[in-house]
């Protein structure tokens, strides 16, 4: 049996009880690399038992390709998923926060590519150093109506995950992702009721997008 260590992040915060967790795993690196990536990886099943055992919204899985590049999978306590923005950002501060990290980071996912992650300056704030990603274009999005039974389900979906009822300005969806784009000024931090990830974590993976104006660090 094989032992596997797993760190937890929290993204998107300063504070240890708040943000959005994730579980960072690095897999031991293969004597010896096959042509297709992927097949390196343990089998489905065992992943998905060590992701739902953890419970938390994400566990990012990273086999070792070369120095800083990694083949990447994504899996949510009941499957896998094709892309997430938060756990990334964890593993990226838990990869440059190792003692002679890269300052780039080449991981190699099953769906979309190629995604980029640096450690940059913050142009606002002299000494702060943020994780900056390279997500590959996702194509395919359709604008859903606002009549529709897609958006009304979405406003009830987001008032049970927040406590409150969130203005959106915008819905779209292709066959993997629904993106919804909430109007500008709108504060979620200033509710003081944070996010139900239980229920977040779901079989439709919500992208909220906000300007940097809005969203809390």
């Amino acid at each position: 049996m094989v032992k596997l260590d797993y760190t937890v992040l929290n993204a998107f915060t300063t504070s240890p009880d708040h943000g959005n967790p994730a579980a960072v795993i690095i897999l031991p690196a293969p004597s010896q690399i096959n042509d297709d990536i992927f097949s390196n990886f343990p089998p489905t099943p065992a992943l998905q038992k060590v992701a739902t055992h953890l419970n938390h919204p994400m566990t990012a899985f990273l086999l070792p390709i070369s120095e800083g590049k990694y083949a990447l999978r994504w899996i949510d306590p009941g499957t896998e998923v094709q892309l997430c923005g938060h756990a990334t950002v964890a593993l990226s501060e838990y990869l440059f926060s190792l003692p002679n990290a890269p300052g780039r980071l080449e991981l190699e996912t099953v769906k979309h590519g190629l995604v980029v992650s640096e450690r940059l300056q913050n142009p606002l704030k002299e000494g702060d150093m943020r994780v900056a990603l390279d997500f590959p274009e996702i194509l395919g999005f359709r604008d859903i109506e606002k009549s529709s039974e897609d958006w009304s389900q979405t406003e009830r979906g987001l008032k049970e995950i927040m406590g409150d009822t969130a203005p959106i300005a915008q819905l779209r969806r292709n066959d993997h992702y629904l993106v919804v784009e909430l109007e500008a000024g709108f504060d979620m931090s200033a509710k003081g009721t944070p996010l139900n990830m239980e229920k977040l974590v779901s079989p439709v993976h919500l992208q909220v997008e906000a300007s940097a104006s809005d969203s809390a660090e």
